[in-house]
């Protein structure tokens, strides 16, 4: 059975390119995000990109002040993914959920190293 096949496949095949990436580029900065959590955060809206596609994607324009026009939520995850780690490396977001101290019972599982989560104040 192929990667792709099995259950839990994205965090497989995510860190399967981590680990190439870190080998080749030890101190590459990784970010995670979840833009459809992410969206809900900041719009206080459900993800819906099907129906609303034209608002969402002038709600890429208003936070990064650029012009984007999305084929797909693929495209529309991937440039909110591009922002949140832009605002996370220039300083906008100092929230970093990965850095805050794990609740009692909880621990933080890093196989492939440093992680951040950047996430709006």
């Amino acid at each position: 059975m192929t990667p792709n096949g099995l259950a839990g496949s994205m965090g497989l095949n995510g860190m399967s390119v981590l680990v190439a990436a870190r080998r080749r580029f030890p101190d590459v900065t990784v970010v995670e995000t979840h833009p459809k959590v992410l969206y809900w955060t900041l719009e206080k809206k459900k993800y819906d990109y099907e129906s609303t596609k034209p608002d969402m994607d002038r709600m890429l324009d208003q936070a990064h002040a650029a012009t984007f026009v999305t084929a797909n939520e693929h495209e529309w995850d991937a440039a909110l993914s591009a922002i949140v780690a832009t605002r996370g490396l220039r300083g906008d977001w100092t929230t970093d959920l990965h850095a805050l101290p794990p609740r009692s019972g909880e621990r933080l599982v890093t196989p492939c190293g440093k992680t951040n989560y950047f996430w709006p104040e």
